[in-house]
């Protein structure tokens, strides 16, 4: 005790050595000190005044998670013996029921309390609670809207009541009416814009984003003026495709509040989704003067460059928004695509490694907090011997990039490597070691990758590699692998016969990405000088139903495009690998069949887009480290689709004419 009041101001010390058998002292020294210290002051208080409840609830609390379940009880239960008004203590017995699983003896204890104390809006929400838990459904209900009644007037407190009065709605299975309640509590009480933001979410749990904009239009017949719920209904209807209806809410922001940073970084959007990339940067950059310690508005900045091709601006704003806010993985992996795009491939890939903590990377395997298998990672240590599980992530094309890695590291390393169940063929007949299995992605997840001690993405493969030392991550790996010999031959045989002395060119002008906003189409309609070459014969190579396309580009004088009737480009990618592999060169949007291409070793020449956001075609370069074989040519500014393919076609007609790449 000594060295405990050395601690505490004199005064409290002295009021002690005056008076050292007047228990109060003792009692507010305990307040000032903290765990057994303090215990040792309420001890003592006890032991000087027995009978004074008081000290024993403060005893209880303090020893909440320093003393067993049972002391904390007995503590408690002597407090209530002695004043059975003491509500804080027949609460906190009802919380300890309810943690120990006994919802009816909880109700009990709440509804003492409750009572005690005339009416508490918190303690009756938990007797809602406990009485749902003890499925006394009716009771629940009355309670949890009379905690509503009880709570009128009080922001807070009402917010509280009508939270808990749905949750207990949801939890005796009663959504409809739980839904029904939500909105009622927007239409009947006025909020802190914290209560609003938890009622929206809960109608978000509930329902879906459509509903969720009827309850923001619902605030807004309410609060006509409330600019931040203004801005949010702007956000719905933007989603919703209306971006001119999404703008002009977004001008009525504006007049009531100018300088609401956010306003800019949603106009910044709406202006870029708009086709408007130079209004986009303005707008990004009035929000950063606005609050220049804002994370999202240098991140907005930074995303409004890159739609303009902007790419080192675009990364120095991405830079900043990461320092920022470094705990935001978003930021993080933004940070990282420019960099690599940039080619700072040692910094990009270390950062890259944030595609685990958000939402912008769709993948059916998943590392991090939602990790698909219960392995530890394997970050470039020596094995020893473990077998190492190397899974392919995101879409089918990044797993054929990324198999040139998985390929090259179980040649050092027992490995096994899952990918899409079209890859398997190939892969097989590719592997140089037998040791390497090649597994199909299935759920459950097949017994060789279950048993395996480590585990790796194939994208994380080219940094660790790079840190093992087993490989150097780039240039990328090319010619891995190894299409059906004999299918290549008789394609090739079949191909000539059709193009007599001309080149063989296989072509594909479209994609699509799992989030919708990435994938896009270069139209055959913008391809007539490359088309019309008189040199070349052209195999499609396009996955999905393209029929009716190709007769439409027919009608539209495109010459006839040979459509092989033997290759399923969508699911044979076996049949594909071969396709590619008979061909003089392809001419491509960025797709699998560049990747393809590139592990087969036919040159590719890659029609890119300005705002094109796979980093492994390198920001205005011809050549990329990631993708060896390949040619990029990046549009201009304010070139179109038709220039970008005649630079293609020039580029051909000179390679015929000197025999080269070709």
């Amino acid at each position: 005790m000594v060295a405990a009041l050395g601690d505490v101001p004199v005064s409290k010390r002295l009021e002690i050595m005056r008076q050292p058998e007047e228990w109060r002292g003792y009692a507010r020294l305990s307040t000032i000190l903290s765990g057994a210290d303090a215990a040792r002051l309420l001890q003592r208080a006890i032991c000087l005044a027995p009978d004074t409840p008081a000290l024993y609830h403060n005893l209880a609390n303090n020893r909440v998670g320093r003393n067993g379940v049972s002391d904390v009880w007995s503590t408690r239960r002597r407090a209530v013996i002695l004043e059975p008004g003491l509500s804080q203590c027949w609460s906190a017995l009802g919380e300890s029921e309810m943690a120990h699983g006994l919802p009816v003896a909880a109700a009990t204890l709440y509804l003492r309390s409750v009572v005690s104390q005339g009416g508490d809006v918190r303690t009756r929400g938990r007797l809602a609670q406990a009485l749902a838990a003890a499925d006394q459904a009716e009771k629940s209900i009355a309670h949890g809207e009379l905690a509503i009644r009880e709570a009128a007037g009080d922001p807070v407190k009402a917010a509280a009541a009508w939270t808990t009065h749905i949750a207990n709605l949801r939890k005796l299975d009663r959504q409809k009416e739980a839904l029904a309640t939500a909105f009622l509590a927007l239409a009947c009480e006025t909020f802190d814009q914290g209560g609003e933001l938890v009622l929206l979410a809960l109608i978000r749990e509930m329902s879906d984003e459509t509903t969720v904009a009827k309850a923001r239009r619902s605030l807004l017949m309410l609060r006509p003026a409330d600019f931040r719920h203004l801005c949010d209904h702007s956000l719905d209807q933007m989603e919703d495709g209306h971006l001119v209806r999404s703008e002009l809410i977004l001008r009525r922001v504006r007049c009531i509040y100018p300088a609401y940073p956010t306003l800019y970084a949603n106009m910044a959007v709406v202006s870029r989704r708009r086709g408007r990339g130079d209004i986009g940067v303005g707008y990004g950059r009035r929000a950063v003067c606005i609050d220049p310690k804002s994370a999202t508005a240098w991140h907005n900045l930074g995303v409004a460059h890159r739609d303009i091709s902007e790419i080192a601006l675009s990364g120095r704003f991405h830079r900043r928004a990461a320092m920022l806010a470094p705990e935001d993985h978003r930021m993080v992996y933004d940070h990282a695509i420019c960099a690599l795009a940039l080619g700072d491939f040692e910094t990009g890939l270390v950062d890259y490694e944030a595609r685990w903590s958000i939402d912008q990377v769709s993948s059916d395997r998943k590392a991090g907090t939602d990790a698909s298998f219960a392995l530890q990672m394997w970050r470039g240590e020596a094995t020893r011997g473990r077998s190492v599980l190397v899974w392919g992530e995101q879409g089918l094309g990044d797993e054929i990039w990324g198999a040139g890695y998985a390929l090259h590291f179980g040649r050092t390393a027992d490995s096994v490597i899952e990918c899409d169940a079209r890859l398997v063929p190939l892969l097989r007949r590719s592997c140089l070691r037998g040791g390497i299995r090649i597994v199909p992605r299935t759920e459950p997840a097949s017994k060789p990758a279950l048993e395996a001690n480590l585990q790796c993405a194939m994208g994380s493969l080219p940094l660790f590699l790079h840190r093992s030392g087993r490989r150097t991550a780039w240039p990328s790996p090319s010619k891995y692998l190894r299409p059906d010999r004999n299918r290549t031959d008789k394609l090739r045989r079949r191909y000539r016969a059709l193009a007599g002395d001309r080149r063989v060119i296989g072509i594909s002008w479209f994609t699509r990405k799992p989030i919708p906003e990435r994938s896009y189409t270069a139209p055959l309609e913008n391809w007539g000088a490359l088309l019309q070459h008189k040199g070349l014969f052209f195999v499609s190579l396009q996955y999905g139903e393209i029929a009716k396309e190709l007769h439409q580009a027919r009608v539209r004088g495109v010459p006839e495009i040979y459509v092989d009737p033997e290759i399923d480009t969508e699911n044979d990618i076996d049949g594909l690998a071969a396709q590619i592999a008979a061909l003089d060169a392809i001419v491509s949007i960025a797709n699998l069949t560049v990747p393809l291409a590139n592990a087969v070793g036919t040159p590719a020449h890659v029609i890119l887009r300005p705002s094109q956001y796979d980093w492994r075609y390198t920001q205005q370069q011809r050549e990329s480290p990631w993708l060896p074989t390949a040619r990029l040519y990046w549009p201009a500014k304010g070139e179109s689709w038709s220039t970008v393919v005649a630079r293609v076609a020039e580029a051909l007609t000179s390679e015929i004419a000197s025999d080269t790449y070709l």
